[in-house]
């Protein structure tokens, strides 16, 4: 969000204003530090205080409005290259909560659960009385309560289509939003608001940021033995110091297989003597270098 045409100087100055970003529904808004003012500036503005996660700017969607049921605000662009089915890729963006903002009238009184990512084959398209999608490849599965810091949400996702768009905002509907009062007494307008920056879709391991966790060596490495038959077999160098959960995916993205694995685990024996021949894309929910995506066989005996 640093390359802009003109400074922000009013609400919807996103999309078309700021380089590669396009408006997908309603106004999303515009701040950096060129607007010398508190109403679009940076840190403070209408919205909230906040310092940028990167450079000078940032974006702001609405991600909830009371009593209006089908209102967000989102913004997308399309990829620079498509995705490939069965490329694992790594997800990742920051979001901050708004609030306390420089103007009561426009500073936002609630907060929720859901923004995040949603990756499309097309553009994705919004209007009053569609339905919510309910799902997205990266969002963020609790209500906000962090009212100070920028946030990491990441993941490592296997694209089951060859996916060219992105779009950002809460792709939940309101049920599943939880929508939670925030700010009684500086907040006056009924809507929850986020920032976001630093958006990062690449390849595993060429630099999206993730969000923090246990040390790296909790985890250690894990070896696999491929090509496999009747079972994976997984050997972990460090016994693990809490479960994780493994996913198999075919070359195609699709979910071959899952299973939990207990803390306390040093060697996996892991029967799959269902699959087809083929290659196969193991990962696991933890964000550790030692443990990521790797591509085995499966021969059929």
């Amino acid at each position: 969000f640093e390359d802009y045409t003109s400074c922000p100087d009013y609400w919807d100055q996103l999309g078309g204003n700021v380089a590669g970003w396009n408006t997908c529904a309603n106004s999303p808004d515009f701040f950096h530090t060129c607007r010398d003012s508190s109403d679009f500036g940076v840190p403070l503005n209408w919205r909230g205080y906040q310092e940028a996660s990167h450079g000078q700017g940032y974006g702001g969607v609405i991600s909830y409005q009371w009593n209006a049921s089908h209102y967000r605000e989102f913004i997308c662009t399309e990829l620079s290259q498509p995705m490939l089915p069965g490329a694992p890729m790594d997800l990742s963006m920051k979001v901050a909560m708004g609030g306390a903002g420089s103007y009561w009238l426009f500073s936002p009184k609630w907060t929720t659960r859901g923004i995040g990512m949603l990756l499309t084959t097309e553009p994705f398209e919004w209007s009053t009385g569609s339905l919510y999608p309910n799902n997205a490849q990266l969002f963020m599965d609790a209500v906000f309560t962090d009212t100070s810091n920028w946030v990491v949400l990441s993941t490592t996702y296997v694209p089951d289509s060859v996916y060219r768009y992105i779009t950002l905002g809460n792709f939940f509907d309101d049920s599943l939003s939880l929508p939670v009062l925030m700010d009684t007494v500086f907040g006056n307008q009924n809507i929850a608001y986020v920032y976001i920056d630093e958006v990062c879709i690449a390849p595993v391991g060429m630099g999206c940021d993730f969000a923090s966790g246990i040390e790296p060596a909790a985890f250690g490495e894990w070896q696999v033995y491929s090509p496999f038959s009747e079972s994976i077999q997984i050997t972990f160098t460090r016994t693990l110091e809490r479960g994780v959960e493994l996913f198999l995916h075919d070359i195609d993205g699709r979910l071959a297989a899952q299973r939990w694995v207990d803390a306390g685990t040093t060697n996996l024996v892991w029967p799959v003597h269902q699959l087809a021949s083929g290659l196969y894309v193991l990962r696991s929910t933890e964000k550790n270098p030692g443990l990521k995506p790797i591509c085995v066989l499966h021969l059929t005996p």
